[in-house]
Protein backbone atom coordinates (compact mmCIF):
# COMPACT_ATOMS: atom_id res chain seq x y z
CA UNK A 1 0.00 0.00 0.00
CA UNK A 2 1.42 3.01 -0.90
CA UNK A 3 -0.05 5.12 2.03
CA UNK A 4 2.39 3.38 4.30
CA UNK A 5 6.73 4.06 4.90
CA UNK A 6 8.74 1.10 3.89
CA UNK A 7 9.17 0.73 7.76
CA UNK A 8 5.34 0.32 8.57
CA UNK A 9 4.15 -2.90 10.27
CA UNK A 10 0.59 -2.05 10.07
CA UNK A 11 -1.35 -4.70 10.47
CA UNK A 12 -4.65 -3.87 8.63
CA UNK A 13 -2.56 -2.63 5.63
CA UNK A 14 0.81 -4.09 4.93
CA UNK A 15 1.70 -7.31 4.25
CA UNK A 16 5.17 -6.68 5.60
CA UNK A 17 4.02 -8.15 8.42
CA UNK A 18 7.43 -10.34 10.34
CA UNK A 19 6.65 -12.51 13.30
CA UNK A 20 2.48 -11.50 13.64
CA UNK A 21 1.06 -8.68 15.76
CA UNK A 22 2.07 -7.43 19.04
CA UNK A 23 -0.50 -8.66 21.57
CA UNK A 24 -0.81 -6.36 24.78
CA UNK A 25 -1.20 -9.87 27.32
CA UNK A 26 -2.22 -8.14 30.91
CA UNK A 27 -2.87 -5.07 32.01
CA UNK A 28 -3.44 -3.01 35.15
CA UNK A 29 -3.92 0.05 36.98
CA UNK A 30 -2.63 1.24 39.85
CA UNK A 31 -3.84 4.56 42.12
CA UNK A 32 -1.68 6.96 43.17
CA UNK A 33 -2.20 9.82 45.67
CA UNK A 34 -3.91 12.26 44.26
CA UNK A 35 -2.18 15.98 45.26
CA UNK A 36 -4.19 18.43 43.67
CA UNK A 37 -7.93 17.61 44.52
CA UNK A 38 -10.27 20.39 44.04
CA UNK A 39 -8.92 22.62 40.74
CA UNK A 40 -10.15 22.65 37.22
CA UNK A 41 -7.52 21.93 34.37
CA UNK A 42 -7.37 25.80 33.08
CA UNK A 43 -5.66 26.41 36.80
CA UNK A 44 -3.10 24.05 36.94
CA UNK A 45 0.25 24.75 36.35
CA UNK A 46 2.80 23.01 34.83
CA UNK A 47 3.64 20.54 37.55
CA UNK A 48 0.36 19.57 37.96
CA UNK A 49 -0.65 19.15 34.30
CA UNK A 50 1.90 16.73 34.65
CA UNK A 51 0.93 15.28 38.18
CA UNK A 52 0.43 11.21 37.40
CA UNK A 53 -2.49 10.29 39.25
CA UNK A 54 -2.23 6.38 38.19
CA UNK A 55 0.22 4.09 36.50
CA UNK A 56 -0.89 1.16 34.20
CA UNK A 57 1.37 -1.26 32.70
CA UNK A 58 1.03 -3.85 29.43
CA UNK A 59 2.93 -7.02 29.33
CA UNK A 60 3.50 -7.28 25.17
CA UNK A 61 4.34 -10.43 23.35
CA UNK A 62 5.23 -11.33 19.66
CA UNK A 63 4.83 -14.71 18.48
CA UNK A 64 4.67 -16.03 21.94
CA UNK A 65 7.82 -14.09 22.87
CA UNK A 66 7.92 -11.91 25.49
CA UNK A 67 8.64 -7.91 24.15
CA UNK A 68 8.79 -6.73 27.91
CA UNK A 69 6.53 -4.67 29.81
CA UNK A 70 5.98 -0.85 29.30
CA UNK A 71 4.64 1.80 32.11
CA UNK A 72 1.95 4.34 31.27
CA UNK A 73 2.05 7.70 33.81
CA UNK A 74 -1.23 9.03 33.62
CA UNK A 75 -2.16 12.45 33.91
CA UNK A 76 -5.17 12.90 35.56
CA UNK A 77 -5.58 16.00 36.49
CA UNK A 78 -5.15 17.50 32.89
CA UNK A 79 -7.05 14.98 31.11
CA UNK A 80 -9.45 13.13 34.03
CA UNK A 81 -11.96 11.70 31.86
CA UNK A 82 -9.62 10.14 29.14
CA UNK A 83 -7.61 8.72 31.97
CA UNK A 84 -10.38 7.32 33.98
CA UNK A 85 -11.33 5.75 30.22
CA UNK A 86 -7.78 4.06 29.45
CA UNK A 87 -7.69 2.70 33.43
CA UNK A 88 -10.85 1.29 33.03
CA UNK A 89 -9.69 -0.51 29.80
CA UNK A 90 -6.29 -1.26 30.84
CA UNK A 91 -8.30 -3.08 33.75
CA UNK A 92 -10.31 -4.92 31.78
CA UNK A 93 -13.87 -7.37 32.57
CA UNK A 94 -15.58 -3.62 32.52
CA UNK A 95 -19.26 -3.97 32.94
CA UNK A 96 -18.79 -7.78 33.44
CA UNK A 97 -17.50 -8.01 29.86
CA UNK A 98 -14.52 -10.36 29.74
CA UNK A 99 -13.29 -8.66 26.47
CA UNK A 100 -14.45 -5.34 27.77
CA UNK A 101 -10.20 -3.72 27.79
CA UNK A 102 -7.14 -4.29 25.82
CA UNK A 103 -5.98 -7.53 27.27
CA UNK A 104 -5.63 -9.29 24.50
CA UNK A 105 -5.69 -7.28 21.81
CA UNK A 106 -2.66 -5.92 19.17
CA UNK A 107 -0.81 -2.82 18.51
CA UNK A 108 -2.16 -2.92 15.07
CA UNK A 109 0.25 0.31 13.31
CA UNK A 110 3.82 0.94 13.72
CA UNK A 111 4.78 3.94 11.35
CA UNK A 112 8.80 4.45 11.99
CA UNK A 113 9.71 7.40 13.84
CA UNK A 114 6.43 8.38 14.29
CA UNK A 115 3.74 6.62 16.09
CA UNK A 116 2.96 3.00 17.92
CA UNK A 117 -1.48 2.81 17.91
CA UNK A 118 -3.04 0.00 19.51
CA UNK A 119 -6.02 -0.16 21.24
CA UNK A 120 -8.73 -1.47 19.01
CA UNK A 121 -10.68 -3.61 21.16
CA UNK A 122 -13.83 -4.41 19.11
CA UNK A 123 -12.40 -5.06 15.78
CA UNK A 124 -8.44 -5.63 16.42
CA UNK A 125 -7.53 -4.15 13.31
CA UNK A 126 -7.55 -0.06 13.69
CA UNK A 127 -11.31 0.22 12.47
CA UNK A 128 -13.10 -0.04 16.00
CA UNK A 129 -13.26 0.49 19.29
CA UNK A 130 -15.17 1.68 22.13
CA UNK A 131 -15.16 3.77 25.28
CA UNK A 132 -16.50 2.78 28.94
CA UNK A 133 -19.03 6.14 28.50
CA UNK A 134 -20.32 4.77 24.88
CA UNK A 135 -19.19 4.27 21.08
CA UNK A 136 -17.47 7.63 21.38
CA UNK A 137 -16.92 10.29 23.99
CA UNK A 138 -15.68 14.26 23.88
CA UNK A 139 -12.35 15.61 23.41
CA UNK A 140 -11.29 17.48 27.20
CA UNK A 141 -9.39 20.67 26.78
CA UNK A 142 -6.45 19.98 24.92
CA UNK A 143 -3.67 20.86 28.04
CA UNK A 144 -0.34 19.21 26.99
CA UNK A 145 1.50 18.75 23.89
CA UNK A 146 2.97 16.08 21.98
CA UNK A 147 6.13 17.45 23.38
CA UNK A 148 8.41 14.61 22.54
CA UNK A 149 9.21 10.75 22.68
CA UNK A 150 6.53 8.59 24.56
CA UNK A 151 3.82 10.56 25.46
CA UNK A 152 0.35 9.00 25.19
CA UNK A 153 -2.64 10.36 23.59
CA UNK A 154 -6.32 9.16 21.88
CA UNK A 155 -6.60 8.46 18.21
CA UNK A 156 -9.67 9.77 16.99
CA UNK A 157 -11.72 8.84 14.11
CA UNK A 158 -10.31 12.40 12.39
CA UNK A 159 -12.51 14.85 13.60
CA UNK A 160 -12.61 16.17 17.15
CA UNK A 161 -14.66 14.82 20.37
CA UNK A 162 -14.76 10.70 18.14
CA UNK A 163 -12.31 9.51 21.29
CA UNK A 164 -13.37 5.84 21.94
CA UNK A 165 -10.44 2.77 22.87
CA UNK A 166 -7.58 3.66 20.62
CA UNK A 167 -4.21 5.48 21.84
CA UNK A 168 -1.36 5.88 20.62
CA UNK A 169 2.80 6.64 22.09
CA UNK A 170 4.85 9.24 20.23
CA UNK A 171 7.79 8.40 18.53
CA UNK A 172 9.16 12.02 18.72
CA UNK A 173 8.28 15.19 18.92
CA UNK A 174 4.74 16.27 16.81
CA UNK A 175 2.87 19.21 17.53
CA UNK A 176 1.13 19.00 14.79
CA UNK A 177 -1.38 17.09 16.46
CA UNK A 178 -1.45 19.53 19.62
CA UNK A 179 -5.13 20.56 19.44
CA UNK A 180 -6.48 17.49 17.37
CA UNK A 181 -5.61 14.30 20.05
CA UNK A 182 -5.91 14.55 23.65
CA UNK A 183 -2.69 13.57 25.27
CA UNK A 184 -3.31 12.27 28.78
CA UNK A 185 -0.32 10.13 29.73
CA UNK A 186 3.41 9.18 29.06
Amino acid sequence: NNNHSPHCHCATHCRRRRRGPITMLWLLTLALPLLALGQTPSELSDEEKFLVTKTCWMELEQAGESLGRVEIALFGEAAPTTTANFAMLCKGNYNGEESFGYKGTIIHRIVQDFVIQGGDITNNDGSGGKSIYGPIFNDEPFHLSHAGVGYVSMANRGRPDTNSSQFFFTLGRFRFLDRKHVVFGK
